[in-house]
């Protein structure tokens, strides 16, 4: 069996002392919990409590799976050129908290 490389646990052990490390963990901590919420029931939130058909809620969910990745890709992008990355971070995570309160709180799909 073959030991790591001595670059990757450097690598590591610098990656793990970065001051902002433990604030973007917990982003991703919450993030996954509420992901592992609302995922799961999201498709009964949406024909039940909602009332939507099942053919809308299609819809909803592929509207929602393209935005996404259009969103992504433009934050990316501008990233990458205008904004430093723990600005884009926390403004990601204010998307979702805001996303995450919208299915708490809007019942009407349109």
């Amino acid at each position: 069996m073959r030991a790591f490389h001595p670059n990757l646990i450097t690598r590591t052990n610098q990656i793990l002392r970065h001051p902002g490390f433990a604030g973007v963990l917990g982003l991703a901590f919450a993030l996954g919990i509420g992901s592992s919420f609302v995922s799961p029931f999201l498709s009964m939130f949406g024909l039940q409590e909602v009332g939507m058909r099942p053919a809308v809620f299609g819809l909803f969910m592929t509207v929602t799976s393209l935005s996404a990745i259009i969103v992504a890709t433009s934050l990316a992008r501008w990233s990458d050129t205008r904004v430093p990355r723990k600005v884009m971070l926390l403004l990601g995570a204010t998307g979702g908290m805001l996303g995450y309160t919208g299915y708490a709180l809007v019942r009407e799909p349109l």
